[in-house]
């Protein structure tokens, strides 16, 4: 199963938009907003051999699925995945990046990412 990534995050800038440091970013606009949403996190496993993984974007807590982006990460080979979408943020909306392990239930640790919706 799908779950946040959890973590600090870092504002770098923004606008019509409110962050906060576990990485959710919810939009205060007071009218319907169209953005693209772009995610790269760089992973590692916490232990162990090669694992199936996955990353998603969820807009107010439901993972979108066609976002998947999947790799192969071990704990000694870390590796990138990205996702793009576009959604219509109405007043209230929240996305935020989750993780998935496709193959049994060790942890993946975020090494970095950027969430950026434009």
């Amino acid at each position: 199963n799908a779950v946040k990534v959890v973590g600090t995050w870092d504002l770098e800038d923004s606008s019509h938009f409110v962050p906060d440091a576990t990485g959710r970013i919810t939009y205060v606009g007071e009218t319907d907003f169209t953005a693209p949403i772009d995610v790269t996190i760089n992973g590692i496993m916490a232990s162990g051999s090669a694992k199936n993984v996955a990353m998603y974007m969820a807009i107010n807590g439901v993972v979108i699925r066609p976002t998947e982006s999947r790799a192969l990460i071990s704990s000694s080979s870390s590796s990138s995945m990205s996702c793009h979408w576009q959604h219509t943020f109405k007043t209230g909306e929240y996305a935020e990046v989750w993780t998935e392990n496709q193959s049994d239930t060790t942890n993946i640790v975020g090494i970095s990412g950027v969430n950026r919706i434009n």
